[in-house]
């Protein structure tokens, strides 16, 4: 309570002290309790801090990523195109190869005996087992030369 002078009476004095005593003891506790945590804390971070990246190391990395991945870019580009070239030179090849064959293949075919015509001629049964072995190798060489 005040005095009429704007102080505090003394009456009041007692009971307030015992009061902020009780209190301080109650945050003394309190501060018992927080300071191993923040001890435990601040030696986290001064043992984290020497292997932290500076915001500059970080956008430097993020740049040099960014260059290495469009280097690779242009490199896989490149490379690319490259086998597309091989490639459609290989299938040219392999067109050319396979009109060689047709045309080898019909210029043989009319030379050769059908079924029929073989089974029609007075030939003994193991002649006509030689000739399919032979007939199928002879196809088999056409093929593949």
């Amino acid at each position: 309570m005040e005095d009429g002078n704007g102080g505090v009476d003394a009456r009041d004095l007692g009971p307030r002290v015992s009061h902020l005593e009780t209190r301080m003891t109650d945050v003394e506790t309190t501060l018992r309790r927080i300071e191993p945590v923040l001890n435990n804390l601040d030696g986290f971070v001064r043992a984290s801090l020497p292997n932290l990246a500076t915001r500059t190391e970080l956008h430097d990395l993020r740049n040099e990523i960014h260059s290495d991945m469009e280097n690779l870019r242009s490199e896989v580009r490149a490379d690319m195109q490259n086998l597309r070239g091989e490639l459609h030179t290989d299938i040219q090849g392999l067109r050319g190869d396979l009109a060689t064959m047709a045309a080898k293949l019909d210029a043989t075919l009319p030379h050769l005996a059908t079924q029929a015509e073989v089974m029609k001629r007075p030939v003994r049964a193991e002649m006509l087992g030689y000739m399919s072995v032979i007939l199928v190798v002879l196809g088999l060489l056409i093929r593949f030369p």
